[in-house]
């Protein structure tokens, strides 16, 4: 099934230097397909399928369902390592280009220790909240975040001890994601968890693309000795493909490690250091269409927890995910008072593929070494000059260099970004935009308490649920995120 996540966003945000509201997505939801693209006010269209601005243009922006598909900021790229003989032998390292267990760049202050699991404690861990990446004036902050953000997040997560960062779904939320901030295109991806349990509850390991290509490992938390397996092309919706396998031990109480190797070629699933499922490339062609439906764009990976049996989600979700969801006698709601899984580790290992040779051409050309810094301008994109609903495959990517991928403020799009400065602010404003420690997020501060959900945000969650899902009957699935067991697919994170 789709990447399946139930995320509230901010329905408006303070920018920490205008002190002024800025909406990045309209009071009544806008949903995006490729039958109703996104307006021009709200050009951009989420991952999620609903349209915006700012955030909604970063990231898992679709460029095929927004107003222009320039509207999308091109994608960081994750790109191969390069062994210390790399100019002599021309030979790539088979090692992760992103590697985290979540320990702290620096040692954390008193401060931010008593606050364990806040932003400040994330962010040094090398989590920012998806609503501020990529978004600054500053080039200078821009490019620190590149170096040291390697998730966004949303939604309720945690650092709670060595090997747990908890992916959390308190009682009537609707759960947590992270996300790696950079793509890759072929590659393998390594996570090392816990999922969570309960009727209903659902975990998802996803590897997806900005157009809807994507490769899935999902978790029932009432069927905890297996894994489902499943990959989508461009959105399209075949719910005839998910394969079972099975587990050695229950997937709450015992950590597995969960892979995905995809190459131009294959898709292996491995669990455990074992392959349980392999699809070749050569399988998936459709005779009628005339094109294989292999998975072919470049890829985020997103680790989540997501309340597949909500209340008022599709009925073929509730059945799917195993039944509605007990938000007051489930153990673990008793308990700790919320739905948990909690992630040891991750990594990705990015292939050499077509654009590499061309890359590494560039760099020797302007006299550069193939380091982090080197890299930190690379994108992927697409060739918008000849686009149409069928052309969003290898042969349609491209890469850049030269620009970093940004926006000035929440308002803005990948068409017009905004003035970046290079000069540094002063005095209280810079104080202001670099918060009180080495790793804090820029301008456009989104402080979210992360343990306890108000009253009044349910109220506000409850009301946008609503127009989400009569935006989602509203409209068409043809590419986007939408599918019969997942009703809203819609980023709506309610921040306090």
């Amino acid at each position: 099934m789709l990447s399946t996540i139930l995320l509230w966003i901010s329905c408006c945000t303070i920018s920490t230097l205008a002190q002024e509201a800025t909406r990045y997505f309209p009071e009544t939801p806008i949903g995006c397909s490729l039958e109703n693209n996104c307006p021009a006010e709200w050009p951009c269209c989420s991952q999620f399928g609903q349209c915006g601005t700012g955030p909604f243009c970063v990231g898992g922006c679709n460029p095929r369902l927004s107003h222009d598909p320039g509207s999308c900021l091109g994608q960081p790229a994750l790109l191969p390592r390069m062994s210390p003989s790399f100019w002599l032998q021309s030979s790539l390292e088979q090692k992760p280009a992103l590697k985290s267990s979540f320990l702290p760049r620096v040692q954390p202050s008193m401060d931010v220790a008593s606050n364990e699991g806040g932003e400040k404690d994330l962010n040094n861990r090398g989590i920012v909240n998806f609503a501020n990446f990529l978004i600054s004036p500053q080039e200078r902050i821009i490019k620190k975040m590149l170096r040291d953000y390697h998730f966004t997040y949303s939604g309720f997560v945690k650092y709670d001890a060595p090997g747990q960062l908890t992916l959390a779904m308190p009682k009537h939320t609707s759960g947590s994601l992270i996300s790696s901030t950079r793509s890759f295109l072929y590659g393998r991806a390594t996570v090392k968890m816990k999922t969570a349990r309960g009727r209903g509850v659902v975990t998802a390991v996803v590897l997806i693309s900005t157009v809807g290509d994507e490769i899935d490992f999902e978790f029932i938390g009432g069927e905890l000795h297996h894994a489902q397996s499943n990959y989508y092309h461009q959105g399209e919706l075949n719910h005839t493909r998910m394969e079972k396998l099975e587990l050695s031990s229950d997937s709450f109480e015992n950590t597995h490690i969960y892979e995905v190797d995809w190459d131009q070629d294959r898709i292996n699933w491995i669990v455990d250091g074992v392959v349980a499922r392999t699809l070749y490339k050569e399988d998936t062609w459709n005779e009628e269409k005339q094109r294989y439906e292999y998975p072919q764009t470049p890829m985020r990976l997103q680790v989540s927890v997501w309340p597949g049996g909500r209340e008022d989600a599709d009925p073929g979700t509730i059945m799917w995910a195993g039944g509605l969801i007990d938000w007051e006698n489930s153990p673990d709601i008793l308990e700790k008072g919320q739905f948990y899984a909690t992630v040891e580790s991750i990594a990705v290992t990015p292939y050499e593929n077509k654009f590499w040779p061309s890359i590494v051409d560039e760099l020797e050309r302007l006299h550069l070494p193939i380091d982090a810094n080197s890299l930190l301008d690379i994108t992927y994109d697409y060739n918008y000059d000849k686009f149409n609903e069928h052309t969003w495959f290898e042969d349609s990517v491209i890469w850049k260099k030269g620009k970093l991928p940004y926006l000035s403020s929440l308002d803005k799009n990948g068409l017009n970004p905004g003035r970046q400065q290079q000069s540094l602010l002063v005095g209280k404003q810079l104080k202001q935009e670099q918060g009180d420690g080495p790793d804090q997020s820029p301008s456009n501060r989104f402080i979210q308490d992360t343990n306890k959900p108000s009253e009044k945000n349910h109220e506000e969650q409850d009301l946008l649920l609503r127009n989400a899902l009569q935006s989602r009957d509203a409209t068409t699935n043809g590419g986007s995120s939408h599918n019969n067991r997942n009703p809203i697919k819609r980023l709506l994170n309610m921040l306090h």
